[in-house]
């Protein structure tokens, strides 16, 4: 939002009889005119001048060539005492106008201070804010920390295609090279080059909405709006709690506010029980089975209760880990100190986990979107 700048009553009073002494020379100058004139005013930065105050008004109230002198004999008359020439007369007007902009200036100068001096403020609370516990901000914080959420951008992660690209930066391909120099009836003419052709790699984020994990869903869901909204066409968002619910076309292409409203109305489960087994295996009936976990960076966001049975948990585990290419496992309470994963749910998945990690705060988070974006890239680079 634009910041205004603030005019001293006297001043106000000042500009307000200059434009009605204006109107009795100047008849087309409206009320709409007189607007535009203050509005002017508004944009200029602080300290005012009387050079500010007469362009304003020649900007703004000004329609046609004629109405220049007029409004300059006018713009005299007014700030300097009723004398035509600014050279001569009585200057008490003016010294009477310069006074209230020296003293606006003033106002606005330490005003300017203040605003440095809470920015300041903002940025220290922010930093400490981002390492803090969601559970543990008031809800000013938390909602200041949720847009902050909202805003965060990844990188796609990446999968190398079967067949490489030309290149004339990239290493030697020695079957394009040798298939080059048949055509040329075996001279070795030119030597053909290519690099990995990278394409972006699907990214799946399940989202555990029962009650144990009341302070943190909310979060992760404004996470997975963030994931869906930068990573269009690859992301994919579900919410798993007594059943399971694809989330990704409530939350792409929406404002945030627009699309949490939507998925409150979908999540009937929200703060309910915990069926982290059923609720994979149906997934993976559903959808990954056939092809949206093949191949895919498949992120579980769950604090591991499970009320369900661990045994289905690890075999739904196992399941996709054979097709997933990487299985990353988020757990709010991982950050927490002397934090050990006792409970049944998360000793039944820690086996098929490739990634355990923290989500209990800004920092965790964006440090996930990280590796969510590095993980292929660096699975790549290793193998090249």
């Amino acid at each position: 939002m634009k910041e205004t700048v603030t005019r001293p009553p006297e001043l106000s009073g000042l500009l307000h009889g200059f434009v009605l002494r204006l109107r009795t020379r100047l008849t087309h100058v409206s009320q709409a005119h007189a607007r535009s004139y203050f509005a002017a005013l508004e944009t200029m930065p602080a300290p005012f001048t009387l050079l500010s105050i007469y362009w304003a008004g020649r900007f703004t109230l000004c329609a046609r060539r004629e109405d220049l002198l007029l409004y300059d004999e006018c713009f005299r008359e007014f700030f300097v005492g009723g004398v035509p020439s600014p050279t001569s007369g009585d200057n008490s007007a003016l010294q009477r106008v310069t006074g209230l902009l020296a003293s606006c200036g003033e106002d606005e100068a330490a005003e300017a201070e203040d605003r440095k001096e809470t920015q300041a403020l903002s940025a220290n609370v922010m930093e400490v804010l981002r390492g803090s516990d969601f559970t543990t901000m008031s809800q000013a914080e938390l909602s200041e920390v949720l847009r902050l959420i909202e805003t965060l951008r990844f990188s796609y992660p990446l999968r190398q295609n079967r067949y490489r690209r030309s290149s004339h930066l990239g290493p030697l391909h020695a079957q394009r090279t040798v298939r080059a120099a048949l055509e040329q009836h075996g001279e070795f003419i030119r030597l053909v080059r290519a690099r990995a052709d990278l394409r972006p790699r699907r990214c799946v984020l399940l989202i555990d909405v029962s009650g144990s994990m009341r302070g943190y869903a909310e979060p992760l869901l404004r996470f997975g709006y963030a994931m869906t909204n930068s990573m269009p066409r690859v992301a994919e968002v579900f919410s798993m709690g007594s059943r399971l619910a694809r989330l990704t076309p409530l939350l792409g292409g929406q404002a945030p506010q627009v699309a949490m409203r939507a998925v409150t109305r979908s999540v009937v489960d929200w703060g309910g029980g915990t069926r982290l087994g059923s609720g994979l295996q149906g997934f993976l009936n559903t959808w990954g089975q056939r092809g949206m976990a093949r191949g895919a960076v498949v992120i579980i966001a769950s604090d591991g209760w499970e009320s369900g049975g661990a045994e289905l948990l690890a075999e739904q585990m196992a399941r996709l880990r054979r097709l997933a290419y990487k299985v990353i496992w988020v757990n709010p309470h991982k950050s927490s100190e002397g934090y050990e994963p006792s409970t049944a749910g998360m000793k039944a998945a820690l086996p098929y986990v490739d990634n355990f990690v923290g989500g209990a705060s800004l920092a965790e988070l964006v440090a996930l979107g990280q590796t969510i974006g590095s993980v292929a890239g660096s699975e790549f680079k290793r193998k090249s």
